[in-house]
């Protein structure tokens, strides 16, 4: 019986008109749709209305935002985005916004470099050069190919061979910055000029350092965010770095795609049994390209040999030994295997005898998943080798250097099934290149930090 007079008196309650003769529906309605909308944002829009405004900026310290002229909320709020300029003792950052403030130079906030917190406790002893991150005072900080000095706090190597092949010289540079750098002061010598990049995470600017033999400081204005200090043929020795800058919010450089991609073949294989010192192919080291086709222009023929065959018909160690990657890559995808003068570490010294200690190449077998191998979008079962590339000639199958042919064997999930990848590292799996079978390597792209700021994209295969 009460269950009965409570249903009819709530019934009864939704029915009765307000005093304002309104029902109660009226009052639930806007309730509910304010409920509805707890937890979002105020700056977007409700589901049937389009914010309206003058374009005018509204603003604080952090950033700026329009304001509805219908419905008075706030929408399209983003952070400021300053460009700096120098005047006299002071630095006008202002945004596009219309919001700006001024720093006086001497207020900057700085840190400072050195051997103190950047020595080879923290980036490591190889003398060929180290790579890595650390952080120092809140600043994301990266190193390329630096090493230790005897009375500087560290030294930037000059380019592996030489720049025009590709290879980078080394380098120091920020991740992450606490705010909007003014200058970097710079102790150093160096017997050549060298390089400091900077400006977004594309660091479009550039200017020049001159070379002091004896050392020398000097002030670089830069007024953005990110910088990279690059070394070119020469080694630049370096005592400290101080950033001066003003501290706003932080800003994170991150990788992008490769911003253009880059184009491959099909790897030419040879077809049929393979028989040493006869069977070969003829496999393109220059094409040209027209959209997504291609006409070969030269090719270089690769012959198949094995170690037992070197072994029984020494005349031809000299022909068999392959040591450029662009050689090796070739033969590889030719024949499914590697070149004769490619041993296990084990097997250096009786291949030495048999090759020369000079042509000698270690091969190596991998089935990791961890470390670099997260970089690539590889089939499974996972399985590469690792082919030594000397650098220089210096190396030895004792002290193998930086320079890696990596060869995927099952290849990459991107090109399905049955084609072998290869990518090259001349900085010990730092970055890589793709090899687009046909005497080229495409764009270098990151396996762990940002030296270049790209990750892997496949090719477009002609």
């Amino acid at each position: 019986m009460k269950k009965k007079f409570l249903l009819k008196l709530l019934f009864g309650l939704l029915i009765i008109p307000s005093l304002s003769g309104c029902s109660i529906f009226d009052d639930i309605t806007p309730l509910m749709e304010r409920n509805k909308d707890k937890g979002s944002s105020s700056e977007g829009s409700d589901a049937n209305h389009q914010h309206k405004s003058n374009e005018e900026y509204h603003y604080d310290e952090k950033s700026h935002w329009f304001v509805c002229s219908e419905c008075g909320k706030k929408y399209n709020e983003e952070d400021h985005d300053f460009s700096s300029s120098v005047s006299g003792s002071s630095i006008t950052y202002t945004c596009h916004c219309g919001y700006s403030y001024v720093v006086p130079v001497g207020d900057l906030d700085t840190i400072t470099i050195d051997s103190s917190n950047f020595n080879s406790d923290v980036y490591g002893t190889y003398s060929t050069g180290n790579y890595g991150s650390t952080t120092i005072s809140e600043w994301g900080l990266e190193y390329y190919r630096i090493c230790s000095s005897y009375d500087y706090s560290f030294e930037m190597l000059h380019c592996i061979r030489d720049s025009s092949d590709g290879t980078l010289p080394g380098a120091f540079y920020n991740k992450s910055a606490k705010g909007l750098i003014y200058s970097l002061i710079i102790s150093y010598k160096s017997t050549s000029s060298f390089t400091i990049r900077y400006g977004s995470a594309a660091l479009e600017n550039t200017t020049n350092v001159a070379a002091s033999s004896y050392g020398t400081n000097t002030e670089v204005v830069i007024s953005n965010y990110f910088f990279s200090i690059e070394t070119g043929n020469s080694d630049v020795y370096i005592s400290s770095i101080m950033i001066r800058y003003s501290a706003t919010s932080t800003h994170t450089k991150v990788k992008t795609a490769i911003p253009e991609k880059d184009y491959s073949i099909e790897p030419v294989k040879y077809s049929g049994s393979l028989v040493a010192g006869s069977s070969y192919v003829d496999v393109p080291v220059s094409i040209s390209r027209d959209g997504s086709s291609y006409s070969v222009i030269s090719t270089k023929r690769y012959t198949y040999y094995t170690y037992s065959y070197i072994e029984s018909n020494p005349s031809y160690a000299s022909e068999a030994a392959l040591t450029e990657p662009e050689d090796v890559a070739n033969y590889y995808q030719a024949f499914g295997t590697y070149p004769a003068n490619y041993v296990e570490k084990s097997q250096g010294s009786a291949a030495a005898s048999l090759f020369g200690s000079s042509k000698v190449r270690v091969a190596s077998y991998y089935t990791y998943t961890t470390g670099y191998a997260t970089t690539f979008p590889y089939n499974t079962p996972v399985g590469y080798y690792e082919l030594d590339i000397g650098l220089s000639n210096s190396y030895s199958y004792n002290s193998r250097g930086t320079a890696r042919l990596v060869v995927w064997v099952n290849g990459f999930t991107v090109y399905g099934s049955g084609r072998p990848v290869i990518v090259y590292t001349d900085d010990h799996y730092y970055t890589f290149k793709e090899y687009l079978n046909y005497g080229s390597f495409g764009q270098r792209f990151d396996s762990s930090g940002i030296r270049v700021g790209y990750y892997y994209t496949q090719t477009i295969t002609m």
